[in-house]
């Protein structure tokens, strides 16, 4: 799962003006994230709209991984220790690369991240 900076999508979840404008697919696609709208809407916390697109931007990815693990193929695979998901957000006006931890949903920086994971498998 990748999101990414500046996300149009998780603009629309922001701006429902724009929202009526979107093809029915994206709309249809868009309703997978109504929990991360929930979600980051509900903590309160005071954020400008770019701000709030980026908190969009992550939970969706934290959200969307999640999701991944209810479906029964993708879990039994899990389980198999056959699939690792992955959840990444990618910052295009600095190339920087956040990886999400499924078991907590924190972001770290891609290296940080991964050199801890292979520190843990040595």
């Amino acid at each position: 799962m990748c999101g990414h900076s500046h996300c149009g999508a998780m603009g629309a979840l922001l701006d429902r003006q724009h929202f009526e404008d979107l093809p029915e697919t994206i709309k249809q696609w868009l309703h997978f994230a109504e929990t991360t709208k929930t979600r980051v809407d509900s903590d309160e916390e005071s954020r400008s709209e770019e701000q709030t697109i980026e908190a969009y931007v992550d939970q969706n990815v934290s959200v969307q991984l999640n999701h991944l693990k209810t479906l029964p193929s993708v879990a039994s695979r899990m389980v198999q220790k056959k699939l690792q998901l992955h959840g990444w957000v990618f910052h295009i006006e600095t190339g920087e690369i956040m990886v999400c931890d499924p078991d907590s949903g924190q972001f770290s920086p891609f290296m940080d991240y991964y050199a801890r994971e292979r520190l843990a498998t040595t």
